[in-house]
C-alpha cells in the first residue's frame, strides 16, 4: 500500500516532511499538539538526526544547544 492511499498516512509524509526542519525544543512542542502530530514527532528518524546532528543530549532531551 502506497502512502498517499490514506489521508492519514499522506498527514504523516508531510508532518515528517515539516518536523524534519525544526529543533529539538520545537519538535518536543509540535508533539504536544494532537495525536497525530505526537506520533509523526515520535518518529525516531527525527530524534537520531538531532542526536547525530549534537542538538540532543540523552541528558537534555527536548533541549537544544542554545537552551544549554
Amino acid at each position: 500500500m502506497s502512502a498517499w492511499q490514506s489521508e492519514e498516512q499522506r498527514c504523516a509524509v508531510v508532518l515528517r516532511e515539516v518536523f524534519v526542519l525544526l529543533g529539538a525544543s520545537e519538535l518536543a512542542r509540535a508533539g504536544a499538539v494532537c495525536r497525530a502530530w505526537r506520533r509523526a514527532a515520535a518518529e525516531p528518524a527525527l530524534w537520531r538526526r538531532l542526536l547525530l546532528a549534537g542538538h540532543v543530549g540523552h541528558s537534555n532531551l527536548g533541549t537544544t544547544r542554545d537552551d544549554i
